[in-house]
């Protein structure tokens, strides 16, 4: 009896360890089962995610100049020596090899993180101040017929190169750089808010870019940065530096070569990226004046950001077979991410057409006009 009591007793453990283990085992399954669902429903959540920050990312506040119906391809126009080789001007006597297929405005083994202008468009720009005649074409007509002309430019390059459509830009001199030392000693002059106001105003009612110019004097770069802050603020609205008017103290703006360290440049480069991180603004452009060695050292300090398209200018005038060469040395040469080149309606000879503008390496990414 006591055995069959025995025996009995282990029977009932038997089963009560059985039906435990079937039970952790189908709790188990039942877990794996659900897994994939919460895996798949995290991818979900995630696409999700992606899709808002795509969603919600600003768009560029500017409209290009659609190509003609008749505007042929950039590389249907050239002869096959020239899809392989730089002009002869360029070059200077030197290798005539391209370092970038012909179109290509980024300079070789650069790359563009932002949704800036420059990555798909091409910016036609014209420069100077309202106020004065001799700095440039802003200051020899009224703001409406200046924005007439400036859009026929800028059609002339959507069909020179329909691939890579134009977009007008008004290069407004925001500071400038005078002889007179001026009330705070930093031989500058800054131009009156309400004449920023309106262009700004005439740029945006245009489906156009605008572009503040700084000539510094004195004054450092991330100074006469802020107190534009207002301005770089507004989504359309981009930075120029013009190097050679930033002097040291006892120096005259005019008189002697200003020249800025490319670590200046950088820390607006840097002020920028904060400022469209912050304010959930369009990415933003620095283009950067040069037209001798002197005007801008330490070029390898100055890096493009994922919010911050960089261009070199070249702004030279005279000769345009010279001005090519030094867009070569310059630009090409000492490479940071673009390239800039500018044209004077009454000082180059000759004045180079569209066509012959964007046979330079690599094609110019942004082509201002004085």
């Amino acid at each position: 009896m006591k055995k069959s009591a025995l025996l009995f007793s282990g029977v009932l453990i038997l089963f009560f360890l059985i039906a435990c283990s079937e039970n952790t085992t189908t709790q188990e399954s039942e877990k794996s089962d659900e897994k994939p669902a919460q895996e798949e429903g995290t991818s979900d959540e995630k696409e999700d995610k992606k899709e808002e920050a795509e969603e919600e990312k600003p768009t560029q506040p500017y409209k290009a100049m659609e190509p003609t119906e008749d505007a042929s391809p950039l590389k249907e126009t050239l002869s096959e020596e020239e899809l392989e080789k730089m002009p002869t001007e360029e070059a200077r006597g030197g290798d005539r090899t391209r370092m970038v297929p012909v179109g290509e405005t980024l300079v070789k083994g650069a790359d563009d993180q932002t949704d800036g202008p420059l990555k798909n468009h091409r910016l036609v720009a014209y420069y100077g101040h309202p106020n004065s005649a001799n700095m440039g074409i802003l200051g020899e007509m009224e703001p409406d017929e200046l924005m007439e002309k400036l859009k026929e430019q800028t059609q002339a390059y959507s069909d020179a190169d329909p691939s890579r459509p134009a977009v007008p830009m008004i290069e407004l001199i925001s500071t400038v750089a005078q002889r007179d030392p001026g009330t705070e000693g930093t031989y500058v002059h800054p131009t009156p808010p309400e004449k920023i106001d309106e262009y700004a105003k005439l740029a945006e009612e245009n489906d156009a870019l605008l572009m503040l110019d700084v000539q510094l004097g004195t004054d450092s770069v991330i100074n006469q940065v802020k107190s534009l802050e207002k301005w770089l603020k507004m989504p359309h609205v981009h930075l120029a530096i013009d190097t050679e008017f930033h002097v040291k103290e006892g120096e005259t703006p005019g008189i002697d070569l200003g020249q800025v360290d490319g670590a200046e440049v950088q820390e607006a480069v840097d002020y920028l990226t904060e400022m469209v991180e912050k304010n959930d603004l369009p990415d933003k452009i620095v283009l950067v004046h040069q037209f001798m060695d002197e005007a801008l050292t330490n070029k390898d300090a100055i890096q493009p950001t994922e919010n911050v398209e960089v261009a070199l200018n070249y702004d030279g005038w005279g000769d345009s077979a010279t001005k090519m060469s030094l867009y070569r040395k310059f630009v090409r040469n000492e490479a940071v991410q673009y390239g800039g080149f500018k044209i004077f309606y009454n000082k180059d000879e000759p004045v180079l057409s569209p066509e012959e503008v964007l046979k330079l390496d690599p094609n110019p990414a942004i082509i201002n006009y004085q």
